[in-house]
């Protein structure tokens, strides 16, 4: 999940993304899935509002469930391959634990969970009806 550090508008809608994300997917166990924190932009001055320091940031995202945050320069390629090697060693360690292979949609209260195949082989899929295409359009939406 990226910020922008030159405009704290983006930093203070991030609690609302995260809380999002947390409401929509999970892994099967009901975690939240493994999630960075990207202050995009360090290249430039930071927001006013953001210049308490790396400190709140660091509290911030613990505090909402991030398994850590990077400051990142997508311009000057500051800490983009360390902070997506750091994303996928936390997947794999879920992954390693719960061997994680399928996701499932749950209709009831939308929320998207990531399971076990196991578990995928025993769910009974419902499936959504196929729409016709039009000759105006030839488009099935």
């Amino acid at each position: 999940m990226l910020f922008d550090v030159t405009r704290a508008d983006s930093f203070h809608a991030v609690e609302k993304w995260k809380s999002d994300l947390d409401d929509k997917v999970c892994l099967s166990d009901g975690s939240p899935i493994p999630c960075v924190l990207l202050g995009n932009k360090c290249d430039l001055p930071k927001s006013p509002a953001l210049l308490n320091g790396a400190g709140d940031v660091d509290a911030f995202a613990r505090e909402r469930g991030f398994v850590g945050w990077f400051e990142t320069s997508a311009k000057e390629n500051v800490n983009v391959d360390e902070s997506v090697g750091f994303l996928i060693d936390r997947i794999t360690e879920n992954e390693d634990a719960l061997s994680l292979t399928a996701l499932r949609r749950d209709f009831d209260n939308g929320k998207i969970h990531v399971m076990r195949a196991e578990e995928a082989d025993e769910v009974d899929y419902p499936r959504m009806p196929r729409q016709r295409r039009t000759k105006k359009n030839d488009c099935a939406c």
